[in-house]
């Protein structure tokens, strides 16, 4: 039901709803603030102004009345031509014929003031800008989780590291602690006899079984021996020592493994040495062999006419010949026609040299 009310200031009646009773308005002629009565009645009543927030009685009216839009305004509005008190519905008031200018935004919304206890209507509620509370607090924690997980990934690859080289290290000086030996120290070093190399799959050692070699001949078979251990495990190996009627090999039929050295050398070492050999038979019956390489070590002065050209026609292709030349002369030799002609090496050596190759080899 509509609540009729009079403005105490310019007389106009204003219609207003039920939830304006007991409240506070503006009229929409003048501009005064009204205070809706409580009560229920079907007359008109007439409203009263608002008590002062400072106390009873009228508020003060300020020294320029344009300062005051409730009642200055209204009383200039008051003034003016056409401004009959004939109200209307909703709290707006017109005058036949004349539309007056509205009020302003301030007294557009005819609401009820209403305040809640305990909180001031200036404040707002905090912005999108800052987000909700605790969310940054909670960004704060995960941050703070995966800082902490990265961490202890860290400090376990570091410390598997550490173990792993501690642990290499302790065993790199274990093996390294006693002196290489045997086959464990030649694993390490490149197939080789005195500096040449050993590379064929399978490779023949020559040996110059005659009395010029006499005194030498311990120290070679000392050079072979460390060269046989110094093999791969894919490479094979023989022994051929020369005779009067041409070669005696070891073993005397196939090749041999390095595994089979001790007892192979065993059996050159009771050989008897010493006395004239044929070194064109011998030497092209060592080619005939087939070795993938063959290394031929003599000390002889000389050596029979033709024999380049008969190591020649029984060198098969791919074959590499290598020599050794055990003399403390620079004497001209077909050794090294012969090695050239192979693409091998031709080494010359004086016993001295010899002996001091064989320790270290």
């Amino acid at each position: 039901m509509a609540v009729a009310v009079q403005c105490y200031h310019c007389s106009t009646v204003l219609e207003l709803d039920e939830g304006f009773r007991g409240g506070v308005c503006r009229c929409s002629q003048c501009g005064s603030l009204l205070q809706v009565p409580k009560n229920s009645s079907h007359d008109v009543q007439r409203a009263a102004r608002p008590a002062s927030p400072d106390g009873p009685g009228r508020p003060a009216r300020p020294g320029n009345p344009l300062e005051d839009p409730g009642l200055s305004r209204g009383q200039l509005d008051a003034r003016s031509p056409g401004a009959s008190a004939v109200g209307s519905s909703g709290a707006l008031s017109r005058s036949p014929g004349h539309r007056p200018a509205g009020p302003p935004a301030a007294a557009r919304a005819a609401a009820p003031v209403t305040k809640k206890p305990g909180v001031d209507a200036n404040l707002r509620p905090a912005g999108k800008k800052g987000g909700k509370p605790g969310e940054k607090k909670k960004s704060k924690d995960k941050t703070l989780f995966y800082v902490i997980i990265g961490g202890a990934v860290v400090l376990l690859v570091l410390g598997i590291f550490v173990v792993v080289l501690v642990w290499k290290m302790s065993s790199g000086k274990s093996r390294t602690g006693a002196a290489p030996s045997g086959e464990a120290a030649n694993a390490r070093v490149s197939p080789r006899i005195l500096g040449v190399p050993l590379e064929a799959k399978r490779v023949l050692f020559s040996l110059d079984d005659a009395t010029s070699t006499i005194n030498s001949f311990t120290f070679i078979t000392h050079a072979v021996q460390r060269a046989v251990n110094s093999l791969r495990p894919k490479q094979q190996f023989c022994v051929a020592l020369w005779t009067g009627q041409g070669a005696e090999f070891f073993p005397k039929h196939g090749w041999a493994h390095k595994s089979a050295a001790k007892r192979l050398f065993r059996n050159v070492e009771n050989t008897q040495a010493g006395g004239a050999t044929n070194v064109r038979q011998a030497m092209v019956a060592s080619m005939k062999k087939g070795a993938g390489q063959t290394i031929f070590i003599t000390a002889k002065n000389f050596f029979a006419p033709g024999l380049v050209k008969a190591m020649k026609k029984a060198r098969k292709s791919g074959q590499r010949v290598d020599a050794i030349y055990i003399h403390r002369t620079s004497v001209p030799t077909p050794l090294a026609r012969i090695a050239a002609n192979s693409n091998g090496m031709f080494l010359r050596l004086t016993k001295g040299q010899l002996e001091r190759r064989t320790a270290g080899q």
